[in-house]
């Protein structure tokens, strides 16, 4: 036991001898916070999240865990079982996991429910699912992850960071209900490029030992509404194979997507 986590226990067993709501308890109480907060606690952002969005989620953890603390592990503690410290720790790292798993569950509801409604939208219009498909994964890794910093954003600030007082705002580029329309010409750019390979990357990415098999090839086929069974006949290579390497690449083009796409 080291110094910190001694004054720690002595604090939280000072206010345990007083009763809840006393004057003498908060009192201690505001001393075993501040020591504590002296520490600096803190998690690991294990999810990879952006910086933000990591440390508001952090300090709702945090939040969480003084108020159990406050509320149930004071009156509980027993200093032959544990420190107050050392439970602080990892009772923070448990509420941090599960404040990210919601907030992920979340998200990922809503990536899901923004798909099945463009995937009515096609079906209806009679539009290739593969070539959308294919559309919603890179939009995904290239524009979703910026939403959170539009989020705390005026709808009237520029985008621009510039003084042009002809910048767009945000408000400016939200589609509206009655004038927004499907994404054909982005779908069709995104064909385009594809076919084109501008840089000679789509073509030379392939599965090892399979030139045939490169991602130009796969994202066609995808397009053209082949289905993962019938590219992988057509190869000898197994469907878990193909869809890997196709996802792998989606990630390694991100910059030629969002240079000729301009998203």
């Amino acid at each position: 036991m080291d110094d910190l986590e001694r004054i720690v226990d002595e604090l939280a067993l000072e206010a345990k001898s007083y009763p809840k709501g006393s004057k003498d308890r908060l009192k201690y109480l505001t001393k075993l916070t501040n020591v504590i907060q002296q520490s600096q606690p803190s998690c690991r952002n294990y999810f990879d999240l952006p910086y933000p969005i990591y440390r508001e989620l952090q300090d709702e953890a945090i939040q969480e865990t003084w108020c159990l603390l406050y509320e149930q592990q004071i009156d509980r503690y027993d200093p032959n079982e544990g420190h107050i410290l050392r439970w602080f720790r990892k009772t923070l790292g448990f509420r941090f996991c599960d404040i990210c798993a919601k907030y992920l569950n979340i998200r990922r509801n809503k990536k899901m429910k923004a798909l099945k409604i463009c995937m009515l939208a096609f079906f209806k219009g009679g539009e290739n699912l593969g070539l959308l498909l294919l559309w919603q994964i890179i939009y995904a890794n290239l524009v979703l992850p910026k939403t959170y910093k539009i989020q705390q954003q005026s709808l009237d600030e520029p985008v621009s960071q510039n003084d042009d007082p002809s910048s767009k705002t945000l408000l400016d580029l939200i589609e509206q209900p009655e004038t927004a329309h499907p994404r054909h010409r982005e779908y069709e750019k995104l064909r385009k490029l594809i076919e084109q390979d501008p840089t000679g990357q789509f073509r030379e990415a392939h599965i090892r030992n399979n030139e045939e098999a490169n991602f130009q090839a796969i994202a066609l086929g995808r397009i053209d509404g082949r289905s993962w069974n019938d590219l992988s006949e057509q190869w000898n290579i197994k469907v878990s194979v193909l869809s890997s390497f196709y996802q792998r690449s989606i990630q390694r083009f991100k910059q030629i997507f969002r240079d000729y796409l301009d998203i």
